[in-house]
C-alpha cells in the first residue's frame, strides 16, 4: 500500500504498526500473479456462477489488483491457526485472497458454514447486538444463544506443497471458515526444514481506507462483518465496534483496569466496547454506499 496510507490499519483491534514496503522480488512476482488470478476469476464467473455473472458485490475480475500482503511462518507441526474467516474490514465484501505457501507442507482445511433458522419467537433487531457483543458470527450466545447455533456441513481438506497457489474465491469469506491444521508429522522441506511460510496477497481497496470507514462511540474505525449463521440475513453486512478485540493502554497505575497487576505497564485486553452496530450497504461492485 501506499506510505501515505499506512497509517491507521487496525487487525483484530489492534493498530498493525509493522507494515513494509514490498520488496523487489515482490513487485516482480506481483504482475504474474494477478494476470493469473484475474484469468481463474473470469474462468469461475463463466462457468461457475449463475448465468455466467460475477456474484453481487464482488469486484470486477479486471479491477483485482494486489496492495497489500500479510506474511506468516508457521514453525514446527504443531504451530496452527484455528478457523476462521479473513476480517473484510479494508477488503468489503466478496473477496478474493491468494495464498502461496513455501516451505514445508501443512494441510489447509474449509468447512462450510450452514445456515440455521432461529426461533421466531426471538425478537431480531437490526440495531442490537447479533451475539450480545456485536459480533454476529463469531459465538453462540447472547439473548438468542441457545435458539441458533453454528452448524458446519462437513470439511474439505487440502494440502498445500511448497511454491503452491491457493485462491480463496469471492464466496470463501461469507459462507466458511478456515483453518491450518496441527499435524503429528511432517515430512521436512530441504531447505526449510519444518517451516512453512504462507503470504495472502490481498486487494484492499481505496474507498475503505481507514480514513474512510466509519467510527464507533469509542472513536475507533469499525470492524466490517458479514452475518453467517442467521439464516434470514445471509448475506447482510454490518459495521460494528471492536474495542472488545482491542489492547489498550493507560495511566500507569497499579489500580488502572488497563493494567496487570504487577503494575509494569502491560497492556491487557479491553472488555465491552460501545456495543455500536450498523448495517452496511454495497453498490454491486461492493464499493460502499454511505448515508
Amino acid at each position: 500500500m501506499a506510505i501515505r496510507h499506512r497509517r491507521g490499519y487496525m487487525y483484530n483491534g489492534s493498530v498493525l504498526d509493522d507494515i513494509r514496503t514490498f520488496t523487489p522480488t515482490m513487485h516482480k512476482i506481483i504482475p504474474h500473479l494477478e494476470s493469473f488470478i484475474r484469468s481463474q476469476l473470469s474462468s469461475r464467473i463463466s462457468t461457475v456462477y449463475p448465468h455466467g455473472r460475477k456474484l453481487k458485490h464482488m469486484l470486477p475480475p479486471q479491477k483485482w489488483h494486489i496492495t497489500s500482503a500479510f506474511m506468516n511462518c508457521y514453525d514446527g507441526a504443531k504451530q496452527s491457526v484455528g478457523w476462521h474467516s479473513d476480517q473484510l474490514t479494508y477488503l468489503g465484501p466478496r473477496t478474493v485472497i491468494a495464498s502461496i505457501s513455501l516451505g514445508v507442507e501443512r494441510e489447509f482445511r474449509l468447512r462450510r458454514v450452514a445456515p440455521v433458522v432461529i426461533d421466531t419467537t426471538v425478537p431480531f433487531e437490526p440495531d442490537s447486538n447479533l451475539d450480545g457483543k456485536g459480533g454476529g458470527e463469531e459465538k453462540e450466545g447472547g439473548s438468542a444463544g441457545k435458539q441458533w447455533k453454528w452448524q458446519p456441513e462437513g470439511q474439505a481438506s487440502i494440502h498445500l506443497p511448497h511454491n503452491s497457489l491457493l485462491i480463496m474465491h469471492a464466496e470463501c469469506q461469507e459462507s466458511w471458515k478456515h483453518s491450518i491444521h496441527p499435524a503429528n508429522n511432517i515430512q521436512p522441506h530441504p531447505i526449510a526444514g519444518g517451516k512453512r511460510i504462507n503470504i495472502t496477497f490481498r486487494c484492499y481497496r481505496e474507498s475503505l481506507r481507514p480514513d474512510k470507514i466509519p467510527k464507533c462511540k469509542c472513536g475507533v474505525g469499525c470492524v466490517l462483518k458479514t452475518v453467517q449463521r442467521v439464516k434470514e440475513r445471509m448475506g447482510w453486512y454490518f459495521w460494528g465496534c471492536q474495542v472488545g478485540n482491542q489492547w489498550k493502554d493507560g495511566d500507569n497505575d497499579d489500580n488502572n483496569d488497563n493494567y496487570d497487576n504487577d503494575g509494569e505497564g502491560k497492556g491487557k485486553k479491553k472488555e465491552g466496547g460501545c456495543g455500536y452496530l450498523v448495517w452496511a450497504k454495497f453498490d454491486d461492485d461492493g464499493d460502499p454506499i454511505w448515508e
